[in-house]
Order: structure tokens, then sequence, then C-alpha cells
């Protein structure tokens, strides 16, 4: 199987997407805008790993205090973020046709509220 069907069937079974707005500050000037955001979290290292590979991005231990506090076992994230559009929306429509009808209405979701924060 070629990695971007198996990240494909990854995202299905255990991935999130979400949106939110963003602020900084650079030399006294302030710039917004808003983000969607890629996460896929689990206990299996090696599958965050290759996801990871995947993405072209690092995975870290997620809830390390809260794991450790309840004696349960490490939990792996990756996270992608990305603008509106960009190499992320570039990947979603990708896999878009390949998604059940639940996960294709969370992607046509976050999308809708990253433009409605972005105005």
């Amino acid at each position: 199987m070629d990695e971007f069907s198996w990240f494909v069937g990854l995202y299905e079974g255990e991935g999130c997407l979400g949106a939110q707005k963003w602020k900084k500050k650079y030399k006294d000037r302030v710039y917004e805008g808003a983000q969607i955001y890629l996460t896929i979290k689990m206990v299996d290292e090696d599958v965050i790993a290759r996801a990871a590979n995947f993405l072209k991005i690092k995975y870290h231990i997620a809830d390390q205090k809260y794991t450790e506090s309840k004696g349960r076992k490490t939990l792996y994230r990756v996270r992608k973020c990305g603008g509106i559009n960009g190499e992320l929306r570039d990947l979603l429509d990708k896999m878009y046709p390949h998604l059940s009808k639940r996960r294709q209405k969370q992607i046509d979701d976050k999308l809708d509220k990253a433009n409605a924060l972005f105005l």
C-alpha cells in the first residue's frame, strides 16, 4: 500500500481536524489570521512516527503529566497546521474523495469556520 492511502486510512480512523484564529505581534504591528490543523493522537509511537514522516514534521509526547498521573501509556501526537490555503489544504483536498461522508463534512465545517474566523 502506498503511504498516501495508508495515511488516509489512519486519518479516517484516528484523525481530528480543527480551526482557530491566531494573532501575533511583531515590531509593534499585529498580524491576525485563521488556520486549520490536523491532529492524530495515539499510544502507538511507530504509527505516529510514520504519520509524522509522511507529513514531513516531528511528533511529540502529548498530555504527559496527565497520562503519567493516571498510570496510562504514553500518548503521542502529530499535528500539522496550515493556512486556509496552502500545503495542508492541498493534502485535505487530495484526501477528500477517499474519506467517509462524516469526515468530508468535518473538513467542510472546519474550512467554513476558518474562513469565518478570517473575516
